[in-house]
C-alpha cells in the first residue's frame, strides 16, 4: 500500500471525441454519457503507451482533485449539478476492482472522494441547479402541487422533465393530438384543448404561458379554468409588450432572463469557491502521503 495516491494515474476522455478508451483494459473504468475516466496504476499506464491525442493525464493528488471536480459538477455544463454524483457513486458500489491491495485502494480512494464531494458540495454548491428554464421554473413554482402547460410546443417539451415528477401537470394545447408525443415521454401528465377546462385537483396552481397567444385570449382561459393560479410565468416572446393581467404573482420572460443570469452569475462564483476548496483538499491529500508514505487508511487518519 506504500505511498499509493502517488501511483495513481488517471486518464480521462471525453465522449466528444468518438475514441474508446482502447488499450486501458487493465485500468477500472468509469463512463458517463460525457465522459470516459480510466484508473489506472502507473506501471499499467505504462504499458498500455502513450494513449491518444486529446487525452488528459492526472497523476497523484492532482487525479484526486480532476476527479473530485468531475464528481461536484465544475466540468458539467451546468455547473454543480448533481447528477454525476449519482453516477459516480453508482460506479463506486458495481465497479469491479481488483483483488488486490490496489483493489482496495481504489475502493478506499472511491469512497473517500465522494466524502470530500459532499463536504464540498455542502459548503460551496448548494442550490446553485437552476441555470436552465426547466430548473429554474421548477425552483420558482416549487411547493405547488399543480402546474399547467399552456402550450405544447419546444419550450414545454424542454421544460416538462423538471416539472413532470414534481407536481401534477396538465398540457393546454389547441389540438391536443399534436401533443402526444409529450405524453408518449410522460405517461402521468394530462392533455386537454384549449376549448375546455383544464382538469387540476390543486385548488392552487402554478401557469406557464408557452403559446403564442395574446394577453387578452390568455385572461379569458384563465376565468374558465377552475384552478387559481397563484404564480405565473408568462415566457411568450412579446410578454413585456402584451403583458397579462392575472391575479397573483406574475413574471414576464424579460424578468425570468435576469433570474437566469443572477442564478449562473451565483453558479459561477460559487463553483470558484468550490474549485479552491478542492485544489485545498487535494494539497492537503498530498501534504500528508508526504508524512504518512504507508498507504491510504493513513492519508485519511
Amino acid at each position: 500500500m506504500a505511498r499509493m495516491l502517488s501511483d495513481l494515474v488517471v486518464v480521462h476522455r471525453r465522449r466528444l471525441s468518438g475514441r474508446p478508451l482502447e488499450g486501458l483494459a487493465a485500468g477500472v473504468r468509469w463512463e458517463t454519457c460525457l465522459r470516459q475516466v480510466a484508473f489506472l496504476h502507473r506501471a499499467e499506464h505504462a504499458r498500455a503507451g502513450a494513449g491518444a491525442a486529446g487525452d488528459e493525464i492526472y497523476c497523484g493528488h492532482e487525479a484526486y482533485r480532476f476527479v473530485l471536480e468531475v464528481i461536484c459538477g465544475l466540468h458539467s455544463p451546468m455547473v454543480g449539478e448533481t447528477e454525476v454524483m449519482g453516477q459516480f457513486r453508482e460506479f463506486s458500489r458495481r465497479a469491479e476492482f481488483p483483488n488486490t491491495s490496489w483493489g482496495a485502494f481504489l475502493r478506499r480512494f472511491a469512497g473517500e472522494a465522494l466524502t470530500d464531494a459532499r463536504r464540498v458540495r455542502s459548503g460551496h454548491l448548494r442550490g446553485v441547479g437552476s441555470q436552465s428554464y426547466g430548473s429554474l421554473a421548477r425552483r420558482y413554482l416549487r411547493r405547488l402541487p399543480g402546474v399547467v402547460f399552456l402550450g405544447a410546443g419546444q419550450l414545454a417539451k424542454e421544460m416538462l422533465p423538471w416539472l413532470a415528477g414534481e407536481a401534477e401537470v396538465t398540457v393546454v394545447n389547441r389540438n391536443p393530438r399534436s401533443a402526444e408525443a409529450l405524453r408518449q415521454a410522460h405517461p402521468q401528465i394530462r392533455l386537454v384543448g384549449l376549448e375546455a377546462p383544464a382538469p387540476c385537483a390543486a385548488r392552487e396552481a402554478g401557469l406557464i404561458v408557452a403559446a403564442p397567444l395574446r394577453a387578452t385570449e390568455i385572461e379569458a382561459w384563465v376565468i374558465r379554468q377552475p384552478a387559481r393560479f397563484v404564480r405565473t410565468l408568462d415566457l411568450r416572446g412579446e410578454s413585456g409588450a402584451d403583458p397579462v393581467d392575472l391575479p397573483g404573482e406574475v413574471l414576464d420572460l424579460g424578468g425570468f432572463f435576469r433570474l437566469l443570469d443572477e442564478e449562473r452569475h451565483r453558479a459561477r462564483g460559487a463553483a470558484r469557491d468550490a474549485g479552491q476548496e478542492i485544489k485545498r483538499l487535494a494539497e492537503r491529500r498530498l501534504r500528508q502521503m508526504e508524512c504518512r508514505p504507508f498507504g491510504w487508511e493513513d492519508l485519511c487518519a
